[in-house]
C-alpha cells in the first residue's frame, strides 16, 4: 500500500469520525432541550388530555362538564376569527407608479397563496396549541416542482404549516434573539429515508 492510499484511508476515517461527532453533538443538544422542558411537556400532555376528554387518564366520565374545552373554544375565535386580508402598500405616498405596481403584485400573490390551501385551518390549529399547551408554532414550507428531467423548476409554492408542539425543540436562551437553533421532528417514509441516505435508509425499521 503506497503513501497515497494510506493518506486516503486516513482522511476517510477522519471524515467518518468527524461526521459521527457532529451527529452526536446534535443528539446531545436535542436531549438537553428535551430534559429542560420535561415538566412543561408533561403538563402540556395533561392539558391536551383534559381538553379532549375531561380527565388526565384520557377516559371520559359521565355527568361532567369540561370547562377547559369550553374556555378554549371561546378564546380561539377571540384571538383569531377569519383569514387575514393582505394589504401591501408603499411606506411613503410618492408619485411612483412602478412601486405601486410592485405593491399590487405582492398583495395579489399573497392573497392567492393564502386562498390556494386551507390557511384558515392551519392558523386555528396554531392558536389552539398556543392557548392549550402554551406553544403555537408554524413555519413556511417552500416546495419547488421540477420538470421530468428533474433539472428545471416549472412551478413553486410556499405554504404555511402547523408544527406540533411535541415535535419542536429549541436551543437555550432567555429571549428568542438568544436562541441559537431550532429543530423540528419529522416522520419520514421509506422512500424519503432512502433518498436522504441510500446507505442507512434501508437499515431503519
Amino acid at each position: 500500500m503506497d503513501a497515497d492510499q494510506v493518506a486516503t484511508r486516513e482522511s476517510k476515517q477522519e471524515a467518518a469520525k468527524s461526521d459521527a461527532e457532529f451527529v452526536r453533538s446534535w443528539m446531545d443538544a436535542i436531549e438537553l432541550s428535551s430534559k429542560e422542558e420535561k415538566k412543561w411537556r408533561e403538563h402540556a400532555r395533561d392539558a391536551v388530555k383534559i381538553y379532549r376528554s375531561g380527565d388526565k387518564s384520557g377516559e371520559s366520565k359521565e355527568r361532567t362538564f369540561n370547562i377547559l374545552y369550553s374556555n378554549i373554544e371561546t378564546t380561539i375565535p377571540a384571538v383569531y376569527n377569519s383569514v387575514p386580508i393582505p394589504d401591501v402598500r408603499r411606506r411613503f405616498s410618492d408619485d411612483d407608479p412602478v412601486g405601486k405596481e410592485v405593491s399590487d403584485i405582492i398583495e395579489r400573490s399573497i392573497s392567492y397563496s393564502v386562498d390556494s390551501y386551507d390557511f384558515d385551518a392551519v392558523m386555528r390549529s396554531v392558536v389552539q396549541d398556543m392557548e392549550l399547551p402554551g406553544r403555537g408554532t408554524s413555519r413556511i414550507r417552500w416546495k419547488p416542482y421540477l420538470d421530468e428531467e428533474g433539472e428545471n423548476k416549472v412551478y413553486e409554492e410556499a405554504t404555511c404549516e402547523l408544527v406540533q408542539w411535541s415535535q419542536f425543540r429549541r436551543g437555550p436562551g432567555k429571549t428568542w434573539d438568544d436562541v441559537p437553533w431550532l429543530a423540528f421532528e419529522l416522520f419520514l417514509g421509506r422512500e424519503e429515508l432512502n433518498k436522504l441516505s441510500p446507505k442507512v435508509g434501508p437499515t431503519i425499521n
